[in-house]
């Protein structure tokens, strides 16, 4: 079976993701505060993101349903355990964490959207 060409728009969700992921970590890198929770998150989703490009059906329903609901339990567990507010920052709410899971959220169903639609097309 010939390689195809990945729709461009595939690449450019996968790209927002991954960017989001990377812009993610580097603040917290860049603040000395790396929490292990939120990294492995921003881990589990880019990996999802890759093999999403590569594997239509890594694109579909429970896969879709597993990577995000993972990251966002990975996330709700950091909430729980260190509160929607962060002391290091004088008690200020975690706007940025909220942000970038509303962001991540948004990029993982369009990437899901846009390569089902490119799988409908040209099945994998």
């Amino acid at each position: 079976m010939p390689n195809r060409p990945v729709p461009s728009a595939v690449l450019a969700w996968a790209a927002v993701l991954g960017l989001l992921q990377g812009f993610d970590i580097g603040v917290h890198v860049a603040a000395g505060q790396l929490e292990p929770l939120r990294v492995a998150a921003n881990v589990l989703i880019a990996g999802w993101a890759v093999v999403a490009v590569v594997r239509i059906d890594a694109a579909r329903g429970r896969a879709v349903q597993g990577a995000l609901g993972a990251y966002l339990l990975l996330n709700a567990v950091f909430v729980a355990l260190e509160g929607p507010t962060n002391p290091a920052q004088g008690g200020a709410v975690r706007w940025m964490l909220f942000a970038l899971v509303v962001a991540t959220t948004v990029a993982v169903l369009g990437l899901a959207t846009v390569r089902a639609r490119a799988g409908a097309a040209r099945p994998n």
